[in-house]
């Protein structure tokens, strides 16, 4: 049987073996984007991944419906589209048989 002193050794190993797993360290360059602002530098940040996916989640999700509504807008497009043509075909032929009966008669 372990003892409580045991279990927070183990314990506090768990949590730095996690926090190593999750946190990263990232270099970023910053470039001025307008006059005034300081010369081109590098950052070195240690994020944590898991927070920065669901920093972003949101706006991945609302990325997805947007592409989402864009496509059943433009299938809903794409089906005027076809019955106007359909129609402009049914007109055509409807069109065509009436000359034809007048070039026969």
């Amino acid at each position: 049987m372990l003892s409580k002193k045991d279990l927070q050794a183990i314990r506090t190993i768990i949590q730095e073996e996690l926090k190593e797993l999750v946190m990263r360290d990232i270099v970023m360059e910053k470039a001025p984007r307008k006059p005034g602002d300081p010369p081109k530098h590098t950052e070195k940040l240690t994020v944590n991944v898991i927070d920065e996916i669901a920093k972003y989640m949101p706006h991945v999700e609302g990325a997805i419906r947007g592409v989402q509504h864009d496509v059943n807008v433009n299938n809903n497009s794409q089906l005027a589209v076809a019955k106007t043509l359909l129609s402009l075909r049914k007109g055509f032929h409807e069109l065509q048989e009436v000359t034809e009966q007048k070039k026969i008669a």
